[in-house]
């Protein structure tokens, strides 16, 4: 009784070396990357008002925008604003419905000037880093006119 017979063999371990197993290797994952920017460019900005955000109480608003990715998700990251001696600078989340981290001031005299740059900062899940500052190089520019 001479049939056609179809079958398949699972062939493991060193059976599977000897026949040449071309599984797919595992790749890395990309490059871990990190960016910040600021809506409507760097400034300077002229702000009214003794104290303010740049969503809230400035035109056109302004809030920062994050992008990263590659390396091993989830990530951790960290945003901190650098160089405000005065300390009348700070990064706050506002607007509505949802609240986009942006720069606030508060105690500014009629004309002063202040200034400061954004790190974030990107850790991912086998401790990989990465970084980004805004700007890239100098400060932002926040100055009271009225």
């Amino acid at each position: 009784m001479g049939g056609l017979r179809i079958g398949c063999v699972l062939m493991t371990g060193i059976g599977a070396i000897l026949a040449g197993d071309s599984s797919p290797s595992i790749s890395p994952p990309p490059p871990l990357y990190a960016a910040v920017t600021y809506s409507g460019g760097g400034g300077p900005f002229y702000v009214s008002g003794a104290s303010g955000n740049m969503i809230d109480n400035y035109s056109p608003a302004r809030a920062f925008v994050y992008t990263y990715g590659g390396g091993t998700p989830p990530y951790t990251t960290s945003v901190q604003l650098l160089n405000d001696p005065s300390g009348k600078l700070s990064i706050v989340g506002a607007g509505s419905p949802i609240p986009k981290d942006t720069l606030a001031w508060s105690g500014f005299s009629l004309s002063e000037a202040q200034g400061c740059y954004i790190q974030f900062d990107l850790t991912d899940s086998l401790g990989a880093t990465a970084s980004a500052r805004y700007p890239a190089t100098g400060v932002i520019v926040l100055q009271r006119t009225s």
